[in-house]
């Protein structure tokens, strides 16, 4: 299976988990600014989400507003996860300053890499299973604001969707009927 014919699976499944999410989605529709996250925290989560899910023909987390998304869902429906997004960015800063530089963001690519393949394993100097159900919020929450519904709040643009080929909601561009979803013969 290809990554793009595993994004379209995915954003079937997705479609389901936003219903349960529909104060952060009416937010990030509503407001680019941030909620809680502070600025070096939104950085360094961007940065991890960009490794996380790398451009998709040429279309990034950044393009489909992923960040604005998780930051609002930290504030409203996701909020018992802040605490953890909270800890697990100060491991991320932490790996920055002992490596001498301001912002995660700002390490190599393959340091960030090798960071978050250890933060899965659970191998950082923390509670492993926190980081793991942080690497797992973390993976979930950037497939979420990638490819879910844009009337939602994420995905902004259809910048997900456009990335992988699928053409969005076709009942909301009228092409297909009443009739075609009910199985019955055309006129």
């Amino acid at each position: 299976m290809d990554r793009r014919h595993f994004l379209k699976l995915t954003a079937a499944s997705l479609a389901s988990a936003m219903a349960a999410h529909p104060q952060a989605l009416l937010a990030a529709a509503a407001s680019h600014r941030p909620a809680v996250l502070h600025v070096d925290e939104l950085q360094t989560l961007e940065a991890a989400c960009d490794l996380l899910l790398p451009p998709v023909n040429g279309i990034s987390v950044r393009d489909a507003g992923v960040v604005n998304f998780i930051d609002k869902l930290l504030l409203h429906e996701g909020a018992d996860q802040l605490p953890l997004y909270r800890s697990g960015l100060g491991l991320f800063r932490a790996a920055a300053r002992a490596a001498g530089a301001d912002n995660w963001s700002a390490l190599a690519a393959a340091t960030k890499q090798r960071f978050l393949e250890q933060l899965e394993d659970g191998h950082l100097a923390h509670s492993p299973a926190e980081q793991q159900a942080l690497f797992q919020s973390l993976r979930f929450n950037t497939l979420l604001g990638f490819l879910a519904a844009p009337r939602h709040g994420a995905n902004q643009h259809s910048a997900g969707w456009q990335a992988i080929g699928f053409p969005g909601h076709l009942h909301y561009q009228g092409g297909v009927s009443d009739a075609d979803v009910a199985g019955l013969p055309p006129h």
